[in-house]
């Protein structure tokens, strides 16, 4: 259903499409991890900044 009509495609149509959005969301995923382990370090370099110790019960 494309805007809530019924249409047919064939795989020649659809997997090129599929494979680019694939990329994007593998691209996209990537950054988020980079971005992720950046804060980590960030938050790592304040707790020892600031003598903070994480108490778990």
């Amino acid at each position: 259903m494309v805007n809530g009509v019924l249409v047919e495609r064939t795989v020649d149509d659809v997997l090129p499409s599929l494979k680019m959005n694939s990329d994007g969301l593998k691209q996209v995923l990537d950054d988020m991890l980079k971005q992720y382990k950046s804060k980590q370090v960030e938050l790592d370099n304040w707790k020892k900044k600031n003598n903070i110790q994480v108490v778990q019960p």
